[in-house]
């Protein structure tokens, strides 16, 4: 096995290994409904793989060029529209991801708001029970 040969098997296993990397952060990123910071985290180890990916597509492709090997070239063309389609993948990931976070975020909110406005209400009934007792009392002491 010559060297470039090496070389291009050695870049198919990194292209490989990265891209399945890249769909497991994306079911990660699906599957996030933490907190941003966590999100945060997921989209730059996606976009480390995303950009490592991108080199490797260059290396490969320049090899390609240098030997004028149309196979090779169209192998890359492929694994450029493979990365185009995770890429996507990860956008909608993303957008699913903050959707849910913003809705969990709000749903907390109105929940804590809720809350604060059934205990206004529960003391409000509370002293609305308070005076009709007193004025029961008060009718009741009259009429003695």
């Amino acid at each position: 096995m010559d060297s470039t040969q090496y070389i291009l098997k050695s870049l198919r296993q990194d292209i490989t290994q990265n891209h399945l990397q890249l769909k497991a952060i994306i079911q990660d990123i699906n599957a996030c409904a933490g907190p941003i910071a966590e999100l945060h985290s997921l989209n730059s180890a996606g976009r480390a793989k995303i950009s490592a990916l991108r080199k490797f597509f260059d290396n490969f492709g320049d090899i390609a060029k240098e030997n004028k090997d149309t196979e090779l070239l169209k192998e890359v063309v492929c694994q450029r529209e493979q990365l185009r389609k995770s890429m996507d993948d990860f956008k909608k990931a993303n957008i699913k991801s903050m959707l849910t976070i913003e809705k969990n975020m709000k749903e907390d909110l109105m929940k804590n708001v809720n809350e604060e406005t059934n205990l206004r209400q529960r003391q409000k009934r509370d002293k609305e029970n308070l005076v009709k007792v007193s004025s029961n009392i008060t009718d009741q002491l009259l009429s003695i």
